[in-house]
């Protein structure tokens, strides 16, 4: 998150923010194991790598807008193999103070999640489905997203940023051109793989252990034909449908990438095989798969990649 100084009229909304945040990250970290931004888990044969990057340099971005954390609980009598939970958010460009929403949104709906998942069964919670779980944790973090709105939209005078007409400001917030995101979340437990998404982000699987070759599919894919993305915002914190919504068997060798807009579509205009490329560092020994894939697309400087850049990778050994 940007720094603030008690001048900038942001400072108040800055600390609501990241009080939030640094209350959801407090409870992850109590309950299991947490990695913020860059790093690697693994439970059994599944291992998990991520990186978000701010990108290349000379992009029109002033900051990363993209966030991404992880999460893994430990093995109990009830649940003998540990979730595995990842949240990735992007947030949109043309929306004021994304970077806030995104980071917030995946503090948010991670908490809910594995707290949906893992608190003690209740009537309520045993009669929900996983997709009603997913989209429980998409609503909370949208609702935190409206509430911080909310508190600019209480005092705008206080709030508009410099630089801005206070008429200007006065529309974006009566608009809902501010704290806006797309929004991924995906775990592993109990030998299934679950993906819920909104918005531009992608996620391709690969089946290592397919007869005769490996088997890939697009599960999740941004469009080029459009820049229309839908995302939770002030304006649309409770999404009445989700982008993807997928289901599979976590079971023999396999391999899903899911990563922001910045990589699909720039790995789509190149033609990069990002499976192909992970596989190749898997060969390799790396240690984080995701943060070393990153590194080559930012050193090879093509201009496709002209964003920030977020990638999660998930295997099953």
């Amino acid at each position: 998150m940007s720094n603030t100084t008690p001048s900038d009229p942001g400072a108040a909304v800055a600390g609501l923010v990241a009080e939030q945040v640094q209350s959801c990250l407090g409870w992850l970290r109590q309950a299991g194991d947490l990695v913020v931004g860059t790093g690697c888990l693994q439970s059994g044969s599944t291992v998990l790598s991520l990186h978000t990057d701010f990108g290349p340099a000379g992009q029109d971005k002033e900051t990363n807008q993209d966030y991404a954390l992880a999460w893994l609980g430990g093995a109990s009598p009830v649940e003998p193999e540990p979730l595995m939970a990842l949240a990735l958010a992007d947030g949109l460009t043309s929306s004021y103070r994304s970077e806030w929403a995104s980071e917030l949104a995946c503090a948010v709906a991670m908490q809910t999640l594995v707290r949906e998942l893992t608190d003690p069964p209740t009537p309520e919670r045993q009669g929900r489905s996983p997709v009603d779980k997913a989209r429980l944790a998409f609503a909370a973090a949208g609702r935190s997203l409206q509430k911080v709105a909310q508190a600019q939209e209480a005092k705008p005078e206080e709030s508009c940023p410099p630089g801005t007409f206070l008429s200007t400001w006065k529309y974006m917030l009566r608009k809902g051109v501010l704290l806006q995101t797309t929004l991924t979340l995906a775990w592993v437990r109990g030998g299934l793989f679950r993906v819920a998404m909104l918005g531009d982000g992608g996620v391709l699987w690969r089946d290592r252990g397919a007869a005769p070759a490996p088997v890939d599919e697009v599960l999740a894919q941004a469009d080029l034909s459009t820049n229309a993305v839908n995302a939770l915002g002030p304006r649309t914190p409770e999404p009445s449908t989700l982008d993807c919504w997928v289901e599979r068997p976590w079971t023999g060798q396999l391999v899903c990438a899911l990563y922001s807009d910045g990589v699909g579509r720039g790995s789509q205009q190149v033609n990069l095989c990002l499976l192909d490329r992970v596989t190749e560092l898997y060969a390799q020994g790396s240690a984080n798969a995701a943060l070393e894939c990153i590194r080559q697309i930012v050193q090879e400087g093509h201009p496709a990649f002209d964003d920030n850049l977020t990638l999660a990778i998930l295997g099953r050994r």
